[in-house]
């Protein structure tokens, strides 16, 4: 089996808050601060899978691209 890319991975764990978003969104009684964590989450992943495949490396902790490369 081919190893799946880091932009890949991302983009389906994206997907992924995204269908959570989706969900919890229709839930009574879940509250905004539930609902609302998995859509930046979402963001995030997909922004990072776009520098993952642009950029040879970005750090863990922001989706700033590291230009030391």
């Amino acid at each position: 089996m081919a190893e799946r890319s880091v932009a890949a991975l991302l983009l389906d764990a994206a997907e992924q808050d995204m269908r959570a978003y989706g969900v919890l969104a229709q839930t009574a009684g879940m509250g905004d601060a539930v609902v609302g964590f998995h859509a930046p989450q979402a963001v995030e992943k997909s922004l990072k899978a776009v520098l993952s495949a642009r950029v040879s490396r970005f750090s863990a902790r922001t989706t700033s691209p590291n230009c030391s490369t």
